[in-house]
């Protein structure tokens, strides 16, 4: 058996990757039948939430992100295409924790160099799962970039300023924010004037109107 703490070698995330793939393939042929057009979304999200129920801390996240980004990026004024798009791409996003092994996400330790290399590399496996379906092609996007920071020290292309489309801007404020909103085994929850604080610290690594958006949907009357 894999001993706790290790990590999966290189050819083993391949092996992932391909059965994705496959069973990527196997869907979009499914796509033909009537009243299969969402089918390949359906199941990488019921995968998703699959991979985010390994990880008690997480429990609702990719609910709680997908609404609230839609909700954020509506607040910014984008169309409504573009707003059903985001909210697609935040129900999938973590689908690439996949290949972390269990326990590293909530590890109370600091993560090994090989542990922040897999945790590095899941929005790249996540775009890699949603690549061979043509009709998600305007998530991948979303999806691959959402971790990137304004000067280029996110991951895990490290692409900067305007090279990070508001969409990712969007899904990465909001993944942080919920993040900070929840008990991990590290850190306990922060009330939301807190959380503000922790997002107005990291500058122009994030988008501040973003930040901006995303405080006026928190704090409008329901």
């Amino acid at each position: 058996g894999r001993k706790q703490g290790a990590g999966f070698r290189e050819e083993e995330m391949r092996l992932l990757e391909d059965l994705a793939a496959q069973a990527a393939v196997a869907l979009e042929h499914a796509r033909l039948d009537v009243g299969m057009e969402s089918a390949c979304l359906e199941t990488i999200a019921a995968l998703a939430l699959a991979v985010e129920s390994r990880d008690p801390y997480a429990r609702g996240h990719l609910s709680r992100v997908s609404d609230l980004a839609a909700h954020v990026a509506r607040a910014m004024g984008l169309p409504d295409g573009d707003v059903l798009r985001l909210k697609d791409a935040a129900r999938i996003y973590d689908v690439g924790k996949i290949g972390i092994l269990e326990g590293v996400l909530s590890k109370p330790d600091p993560l090994s160099d090989e542990e922040k290399g897999m945790v590095r590399r899941y929005p790249e496996v996540s775009e890699s799962m949603v690549r061979p379906f043509p009709s998600l092609d305007p998530l991948r996007d979303t999806i691959r970039h959402h971790r990137e920071f304004l000067d280029g020290t996110g991951y895990p292309d490290g692409i900067r300023g305007d090279a990070v489309l508001l969409p990712a801007r969007i899904l990465g404020v909001v993944d942080i924010f919920d993040a900070l909103l929840r008990d991990t085994p590290y850190r306990k929850a922060l009330a939301i004037p807190d959380a503000e604080r922790e997002l107005r610290s990291m500058g122009e690594k994030i988008d501040q109107k973003v930040v901006d958006a995303l405080m006026a949907v928190v704090r409008r009357p329901s």
